[in-house]
């Protein structure tokens, strides 16, 4: 009888650990190692190909997303400053035509209507936040954003038409590639030396 209850609690404590190692929250990934700095060189409203353009510009974040005239895509963004919250995240610039109305089988404009601020979609406490936007005007959506100083990392998501397309992500002035869709950046990104 000792041998079955000491079995038991044995068992029972291997499973309370597992439960506890399951509710570990997900690590975060490692920072990508581009340059952030400064806006894409080849990056044109409405003229660049589908894609999205970050860079930091030494004092906020900035977030574009295009595609060309009669090329109409979605763009869904969440932005998280990982540990912190963000002191001001706004549009700054949206397509001057609405998008069409009858944009594809399967596809739906989540707000045919121009966005205003308040499209923002703040989640605990200003610390994340979402963004979706269907666009095929030749023009584009911008977001600027500017995290506080508890902020250890930014984490983005960023997909085109429900899916995962890391080539269409243009970073800093280079236009360099994170390896994934999801992927984190220093909230402050020291400028590179320029190679001589």
């Amino acid at each position: 009888m000792k041998k079955i209850v000491l079995s038991l609690l044995v068992l029972g404590s291997f499973l309370a650990t597992a439960q506890a190692a399951d509710k570990t929250p997900p690590k975060n990934p490692e920072p990508e190692t581009m340059d952030s700095n400064g806006k894409p060189t080849d990056y044109k409203p409405g003229q660049s190909s589908t894609r999205y353009a970050l860079w930091y510009d030494g004092t906020n974040w900035n977030l574009h997303m295009t595609s060309q005239k009669n090329d109409v895509h979605s763009f869904n963004a969440t932005v998280e400053a990982v540990g912190g919250n963000f002191t001001t995240a706004s549009l700054t610039s949206v397509d001057k035509d609405p998008p069409p109305v009858n944009i594809g089988k399967g596809m739906k404009i989540a707000n045919p209507n121009y966005p205003k601020s308040s499209d923002l979609i703040f989640r605990k406490e200003r610390s994340i936040f979402v963004f979706v936007r269907t666009t095929g005007q030749g023009g584009e959506a911008a977001i600027q954003m500017t995290p506080n100083s508890d902020t250890t990392l930014l984490k983005f998501s960023l997909q085109i038409d429900g899916k995962d397309h890391a080539n269409q992500i243009f970073i800093g002035a280079k236009g360099e590639h994170p390896a994934k869709t999801t992927f984190t950046l220093l909230p402050n990104p020291p400028k590179k030396e320029k190679s001589k």
